[in-house]
């Protein structure tokens, strides 16, 4: 029978506070990024205004939009991308044999 021995793999990772910290205020950009570029997306009125704050030109071209909304979730690549490569090495660490040296 396969044993996993789950908790020894998870008491090996010894994830501290800080790393906790980290991976979480990554998740809550990457998460408010997509809810923005959703809200960007699908506007209640149909037209966004492309600026800041009250200036800039109205656009109600779903093209423009859709364009808008690709920059903000482009953005939040900046956030995913050190989020991934640190769940990454994470799951390594997990997964590696539990008799091989750190």
């Amino acid at each position: 029978m396969l044993k996993l021995r789950v908790k020894e793999r998870w008491q090996r990772l010894q994830i501290n506070g800080s790393d906790q910290v980290v991976m979480l205020l990554l998740s809550v950009m990457v998460g408010l990024c997509i809810a923005a570029a959703y809200w960007t997306a699908h506007p209640k009125s149909g037209c966004i205004r492309l600026g800041r704050g009250n200036s800039g030109p109205i656009s109600c071209d779903p093209q423009v939009i859709a364009g808008e909304a690709m920059n903000i979730v482009l953005f939040s690549l900046l956030f995913a991308a050190p989020l991934l490569y640190i769940l990454g090495r994470l799951l390594v660490q997990l997964f590696r044999p539990l008799n091989s040296p750190p």
